[in-house]
């Protein structure tokens, strides 16, 4: 069978060429991972302060940074999470309720999440789902082990119960 000989000064020049491009690729990718290594780190900075700004109460200063890391990040429901708390907080409810759901499709356990049930629970009463949230409110009283939150949610579950929405 007739082949390539590859010997001598041939062999070598292959094999030069071989670990030439081997270590361009190495070289190539150390550069792009250590670019997307500092992206991710800015992007993880920028959610910190998005999140610390989300739970002060400074939306106008959260909002557009979560959503800008919800459109890069549609997986992570950390961020998911908090943008749509942010919308929560502007009183835009069918983004909220877009964004909140998704949580719970890429999270399932979330439901046991006592937090995540209040907030959740009080987006369908204020969108008028008093059936939904009654059921987001008492799954939280079944799992909550914090007072507070279960104050909050019997708040709004007695105003389901006697109708005053």
């Amino acid at each position: 069978m007739g082949g390539i000989n590859f010997q001598g000064n041939v062999r070598n020049i292959a094999v030069y060429i071989l670990l030439s491009l081997g270590l361009l690729g190495i070289t190539v990718g150390t550069i792009l991972g250590q670019k997307q290594d500092k992206d991710f780190r800015e992007d993880y900075q920028a959610f910190v302060s998005a999140d610390y700004n989300l739970a002060a109460g400074n939306i106008s200063s959260a909002a557009p940074v979560l959503a800008s890391l919800a459109d890069r990040y549609p997986n992570s429901y950390n961020v998911i999470w908090d943008y749509g708390l942010s919308l929560l907080a502007q009183g835009e409810y069918l983004g909220a309720d877009k964004y909140l759901t998704q949580v719970k499709v890429q999270h399932p356990f979330i439901i046991n999440n006592d937090l995540f049930l209040l907030q959740y629970g009080t987006l369908q009463f204020d969108q008028g789902r008093y059936q939904m949230a009654e059921k987001y409110l008492l799954r939280l009283k079944q799992i909550s082990q914090d007072p507070l939150l279960m104050q909050r949610a019997d708040i709004q579950l007695k105003k389901i119960e006697t109708g005053l929405h």
